[in-house]
């Protein structure tokens, strides 16, 4: 009688453990999932983050003026004026 108590909490606690060790392992794997898409995001940001620099660089240069009017795309073209509208209530009264 006490044998198959005996085997009885044996296979119990077997149970236990390998359900246990299951979970903790679904559990890793979820997390190396989770770290390798943050990973992902990393390396996508700082290769943005080196453009960001190498274009701040490219600005500070010494023919940066020139670069940066390369760049706008909203430039006025030669014999044009820009006209900006006030909304009426912040207009000056004469």
């Amino acid at each position: 009688m006490f044998a198959f108590l005996g085997l009885g909490l044996k296979a119990v606690g077997l149970t236990l453990a390998f359900v246990t060790l299951a979970k903790l392992a679904l559990a890793h794997q979820q997390r190396l999932d989770r770290h390798s898409e943050i990973q992902a995001v990393l390396a996508l940001q700082l290769d943005r983050l080196e453009g960001q620099k190498r274009s701040l660089d490219r600005l500070f240069s010494i023919d940066g003026e020139q670069a940066l009017l390369q760049q706008e795309q909203q430039w006025i073209a030669p014999n044009r004026r820009r006209i900006i509208w006030l909304p009426p209530e912040s207009a000056p009264t004469p």
